[in-house]
């Protein structure tokens, strides 16, 4: 948070990544978060089921300009109909740099 200017500014860690040969290294900083979602999408003539997902999240903030992302998602689709319902998993992976 900017002191000078109130609002949100960039995760600065307390220790930027790094490894040196001489053995100091700096862990940068982790934040971990999970999600749960339902969605139900059966309205009047449509009826396309529920969607239930848990979504789990880990960010890794190298420094103030770079972060590695990764989420895992798993979501459950029940359609009341065997050939509709089932469910299904994903994991997505992103490298952020900005200056």
């Amino acid at each position: 948070m900017d002191r000078v200017i109130p609002g949100y500014d960039r995760v600065q860690p307390v220790r930027n990544f790094f490894c040196s040969r001489r053995g100091q290294r700096g862990p940068g900083a982790w934040q971990v978060g999970l999600r749960f979602d339902y969605v139900d999408v059966n309205s009047g003539p449509i009826q396309a089921g529920q969607l239930h997902s848990i979504t789990a999240g880990l960010n890794w903030y190298l420094n103030p300009n770079a972060r590695i992302m990764a989420n895992y998602v798993w979501t459950d689709r029940d359609t009341g109909v065997p050939f509709g319902t089932g469910n299904f998993s994903a994991l997505g992976l992103r490298c952020h740099f900005d200056f």
